[in-house]
C-alpha cells in the first residue's frame, strides 16, 4: 500500500543476511549414529532505491534481491 506518491530526494536501502555452519545443531539421533553437522549456509543480500525522474510528477522505485543457499543433509 502507497501512502505517498513519491518524493523529490533520492531514497535507498541495502540488506544482506548471512548464516554459517557455526550457528547450525545436529539432531540427538544423528549425533548417537556417528553423523556431523549438516552442512547449511544461507547468503541472503539485496537492496532498494527510488527517487524523481520528474519533479513532483514521475518518480521510480527499483529492488533487487538474491539468495545462495548451500544444503547438504545427513542422509545425502
Amino acid at each position: 500500500m502507497a501512502t505517498k506518491s513519491g518524493t523529490n530526494q533520492f531514497h535507498g536501502e541495502g540488506f544482506e543476511f548471512y548464516r554459517n555452519k557455526a550457528l547450525n545443531t545436529i539432531d540427538p539421533f544423528a549425533k548417537a549414529a556417528g553423523q556431523t553437522k549438516p552442512n547449511f549456509s544461507r547468503h541472503q543480500y539485496g537492496g532498494a532505491i527510488g527517487g524523481p525522474i520528474v519533479r513532483d510528477k514521475l518518480h521510480f522505485f527499483q529492488a533487487a534481491e538474491a539468495l545462495q543457499n548451500n544444503l547438504t543433509t545427513p542422509w545425502s
